[in-house]
C-alpha cells in the first residue's frame, strides 16, 4: 500500500493502531459502493483501527472548534430559559394562568392543529414572560422544546443578528441529528454566522428541518417548539417585523416543517399592523392577555392572598409579629390590594415586594402606605394601572433619604443610559468615586424594583431592573416629575470619571513604557517592575478595592473610560458645567499616545463631533484657541517641527463654523465613517499637554493618530531624565 495513501487516510479518517499484532482481515470484503472510504481498495492491512463517524469529523470546523463552540461564540448569552442571568425567572404562580397554559400545551401536543404559530400579546407587566417560561419548562420536560429566547432591552439581549444563532445553539444542544446537519452547513460555509438574518434563518432553521422532515415524516406529528419572548424589546422595529415575516413565510410555504413558534410581545402599533395587514396575512393563532379578564383578575387575587399569607407566616417568628397579628391582613385591606392590582401581575408582584421588604420588616405599615397611594390616585380619578405603578415608583423613591437621593439617581441613570459602558457595579462605583457602603446605602430602598448583586459578586454583575416599566418611568418627565433622569447630568458625571481614570492611565502607562524601554535591568526584571508600578503601586484613585484583584478592577475601567470619554462629553449637550470644562482644559492630551485611544478605538466621527462640541456657544469662551492648526507657543512649534515628516501632504483641519455645523452626532454608540483621502491635522490642548492629532484614511476607514512632545526627545534624553545615576543602558533601537 503506498505510504501517501496511508498518510492521507490517517489524516482524513483519524484511526489509531494501539496493538501492532492485531490486523484486519487481508481478504477482500464486499462493501457497499458509493461514498465508502475502502471502495475498490485491496492488498493492505490496518492494525486495530478506530473509525470516527463522518459527522464527528465535520463537526470540527476549520478553526478547530466544534459546532457548539462556534455557535456559542456568536450567540447572545443569558437569553436561554435556564440561564443564571435570569434566575429566578418569572413564571406562572401555581394555580394561575391554568386555562391559557392548558390550551397552549394542548395545541403543542395535538396532531390536528390549525396553526403552527402563536402570538401572545398584552400590556407591560401582565405576565407574558411568566407564561412563556412556564410553557418552555413544560415542553422541556416532555422533550418538545427546541429553544426559548428571552429578549431584554435593558440587559442588552436585543441584537437581531444573533437571535437565530442563539436558537440554533439551543436546538443543537438538544437534538444531535440537527447538530450534525448544522456541522455540515458550517463546514461548507463558515461565514453563515456573519450573514444577514434572512440567510441565517434559511441556513440554520428552514433547510436543516426540511432535511430532518424528509428523513422522518413522522416528525411533524411531534414538532419542536421555539419560543421567542419580548419581541418588542428587539433592537429596531424593522428587525422585529423582519423576524415575524421570516417565521410567517416559513409557516406558509412549508406547512410540514416540524416546528411550532410561540411569540410573545407587547401590542405595539407596528406589531399590531404587521399581524393585521391584508396583503400578506399572518397565519397564526392569536391570544390576548388582558388585564381586565376574569381569569387574570382571579389569578392576581390568588397570588396576592397566598403571598400575604406567606409574609404573615414569616413574621410570626419576628418581633414584627406583635404588630400584625394572626388575622393580618384584614379582608378589607386584602380586597383593596387586589382591586389596586386590577389584574396586572407587575403591580401585584411589586406591591408584595414593597410590603414584605425585609429592610423595613414592618409589613403592616408598608401595606397601609401602599393602600394610601392607591386611595389617593382613585380620588383624582386615575383608573389606569400604569398610573398606579408610577405612583408606587414615586413612593419607593420618596423613601430614599434626601441626602442620598442624588447618588441613587446617578446610579439609576448610569444603569439605564450607560449600561454598556461599564461591566459591573464595582467599576461604576469607582468611576463615581463611591465606596462599597455608599453604593449599597444609596440602593438600600430599591430592592423591590432592582436586582442588586451582593458585594462579593459586584465585580462581575450589574444592576438589573425587575421590569422595564421602571426604566421607562424614570426617563419620562411627564410620569416621574422630579425623579426624571437628566441624561446630560449623568453624561457629565461619566465624563468627569472618564477624565480622572484616563489621566491616571496615562500616568501609569507612560511610567510603564519608560521603564520597559529604557531601564538597564534585564527584560524580565523590567516587566516585573512595570507590573508592580501599574497594579501594586499607587491605587488611591480606587474607592472600592475589596473582593477582586486590583488588576481586574482597573482593567474593567481603563478601556471603557478611554473608549467613551469623548462620547460622554458630547452627550452632555448644552449643559454648562464649569467643573467639567476645567478638567478638560487641564487634561494631558499629550498622553493619549500611551493609551488605547491611539489604537483608533474611538472613531474619527466621534472625535470630529467632539471638536464641534468644544466650539458651541456654551463652551466657546472656556476653550479659546484650545483647538488650532497653527503654532501658538514654543511647544506647538516644537511638536510641528519634530513631526514634520508625518505632516507631509497633510492639510490643516477646517475649523470654520460652516464646516463644523454640518457635523451631525450619530446614534450611540457612534458607528460608520466618511471616506476621505486627504490627511488633516490639528493641535489639541494647552501648553506642554498639547497633542498633535492627524486624521487620515487607511484601509477604507477613517482613523486618527496622536503625537506628543515626547516625539521630539531622543532616547538618550529620556533615559538621562529617568535614570540620571545609571551608567549603562540598553538602547531599544540597537539591534545588538
Amino acid at each position: 500500500m503506498p505510504l501517501g495513501f496511508f498518510s492521507f487516510f490517517q489524516k482524513k479518517y483519524q484511526f489509531k493502531a494501539s496493538d501492532p499484532n492485531a490486523t484486519v482481515s487481508e481478504q477482500p470484503q464486499e462493501v457497499e459502493t458509493g461514498s465508502q472510504p475502502f471502495h475498490g481498495a485491496h492488498d493492505f492491512a490496518m492494525n486495530n483501527p478506530t473509525f470516527i463517524d463522518k459527522y464527528q469529523i465535520i463537526e470540527s470546523i476549520n478553526d478547530g472548534n466544534t459546532v457548539l463552540e462556534r455557535l456559542a461564540k456568536e450567540m447572545i448569552e443569558g437569553a436561554e430559559m435556564d440561564s443564571s442571568v435570569r434566575h429566578p425567572p418569572p413564571k406562572c404562580y401555581p394555580g394561575t394562568r391554568t386555562e391559557l397554559t392548558s390550551n397552549i400545551l394542548t395545541w403543542v401536543a395535538g396532531p390536528d392543529r390549525n396553526w403552527n404559530m402563536l402570538w401572545i400579546h398584552g400590556p407591560a407587566g401582565v405576565g407574558k414572560s411568566a407564561v412563556a417560561q412556564t410553557i418552555a419548562e413544560h415542553c422541556e420536560q416532555n422533550g418538545r422544546l427546541g429553544a426559548a429566547f428571552f429578549f431584554s432591552r435593558l440587559n442588552r439581549r436585543d441584537e437581531p443578528s444573533r437571535v437565530f444563532i442563539t436558537i440554533a445553539f439551543q436546538i443543537a444542544v438538544r437534538n444531535p441529528a440537527y447538530k450534525q446537519i448544522i456541522a455540515e452547513q458550517l463546514a461548507a460555509d463558515p461565514s453563515i454566522l456573519k450573514k444577514a438574518i434572512q440567510i441565517q434563518f434559511r441556513k440554520l432553521i428552514v433547510e436543516p428541518f426540511s432535511i430532518l422532515a424528509a428523513k422522518d415524516p413522522a416528525m411533524f406529528q411531534h414538532p419542536l417548539v421555539i419560543i421567542i419572548d419580548g419581541l418588542d424589546e428587539c433592537n429596531g422595529e424593522e428587525a422585529q417585523c423582519e423576524i415575524i415575516d421570516l417565521i410567517n413565510e416559513a409557516v406558509r410555504s412549508s406547512p410540514l416543517l416540524p416546528l411550532l413558534w410561540v411569540l410573545c410581545s407587547r401590542p405595539e402599533c407596528h406589531l399590531q399592523a404587521i399581524f393585521s395587514r391584508a396583503d400578506f396575512e399572518i397565519h397564526c393563532w392569536r391570544e390576548e392577555m388582558r388585564i381586565d379578564s376574569t381569569d387574570g383578575r382571579r389569578d392576581v387575587a390568588r397570588y396576592i392572598r397566598d403571598n400575604l399569607k406567606d409574609i404573615r407566616n414569616k413574621y410570626q417568628v419576628e418581633p414584627a409579629a406583635k404588630t400584625i397579628g394572626r388575622r393580618w391582613p384584614s379582608k378589607r385591606r386584602t380586597k383593596s390590594l387586589i382591586k389596586a392590582a386590577d389584574g396586572l401581575f407587575v403591580i401585584a408582584s411589586i406591591a408584595i415586594r414593597f410590603i414584605g421588604d425585609s429592610d423595613y420588616a414592618n409589613p403592616a405599615t408598608r401595606l397601609d402606605a401602599f393602600l394610601k397611594i392607591i386611595k389617593t390616585s382613585q380620588v383624582v380619578g386615575m383608573r389606569n394601572p400604569m398610573e398606579y405603578l408610577d405612583m408606587l415608583y414615586g413612593r419607593i423613591l420618596a423613601d430614599v433619604p434626601k441626602d442620598v437621593l442624588p447618588i441613587t439617581m446617578k446610579l439609576l441613570g448610569f444603569g439605564i443610559l450607560f449600561r454598556t459602558f461599564f461591566a459591573n457595579v464595582q467599576a461604576l462605583a469607582n468611576l463615581m468615586e463611591l465606596n462599597q457602603s455608599s453604593v449599597y446605602g444609596a440602593l438600600r430602598k430599591l430592592h423591590s424594583v432592582l436586582k442588586i448583586p451582593p458585594p462579593e459578586h459586584a465585580g462581575r454583575a450589574f444592576l438589573e431592573f425587575y421590569h422595564a416599566s421602571f426604566a421607562d418611568y424614570l426617563q419620562n418627565p411627564a410620569r416621574s416629575g422630579k425623579y426624571c433622569i437628566d441624561e446630560r447630568e449623568v453624561a457629565c458625571s461619566v465624563a468627569k470619571g472618564c477624565l480622572r481614570f484616563v489621566a491616571k492611565e496615562i500616568e501609569l502607562r507612560r511610567t510603564e513604557y519608560e521603564y520597559t524601554e529604557y531601564h538597564p535591568d534585564p527584560w524580565q526584571v523590567k516587566q516585573e517592575k512595570a507590573f508592580h508600578l501599574r497594579f501594586l503601586g499607587d491605587n488611591s484613585h480606587l474607592t472600592w478595592k475589596e473582593d477582586f484583584p486590583i488588576s481586574s478592577i482597573q482593567t474593567s475601567l481603563w478601556v471603557p473610560c478611554q473608549i467613551h470619554l469623548l462620547e460622554a462629553c458630547i452627550r452632555t449637550g448644552d449643559l454648562e458645567d464649569k467643573n467639567l470644562f476645567q478638567k478638560i482644559r487641564s487634561f494631558d492630551f499629550s498622553g493619549l499616545a500611551h493609551t488605547t485611544i491611539k489604537r483608533s478605538f474611538i472613531e474619527m466621527r466621534t472625535f470630529e463631533v467632539f471638536i464641534k462640541w468644544l466650539h458651541t456657544s456654551v463652551r466657546r469662551k472656556y476653550f479659546v484657541n484650545f483647538v488650532r492648526t497653527k503654532g501658538a507657543s514654543s511647544i506647538d512649534d516644537k511638536i510641528l517641527q519634530a513631526c514634520s515628516e508625518k505632516l507631509e501632504n497633510a492639510a490643516p483641519y477646517d475649523l470654520s463654523p460652516t464646516f463644523l455645523d454640518q457635523l451631525q452626532p450619530a446614534p450611540y454608540p457612534m458607528k460608520g465613517h466618511r471616506d476621505r483621502s486627504a490627511k488633516r491635522f490639528l493641535l489639541l490642548g494647552y501648553g506642554s499637554k498639547t497633542a498633535l492629532v492627524i486624521l487620515y484614511s487607511s484601509f477604507g476607514k477613517d482613523r486618527f493618530l496622536t503625537l506628543t512632545p515626547q516625539e521630539a526627545l531622543t532616547s538618550e534624553q529620556i533615559k538621562g531624565r529617568l535614570f540620571p545615576d545609571s551608567k549603562q543602558f540598553i538602547d531599544a533601537s540597537d539591534p545588538d
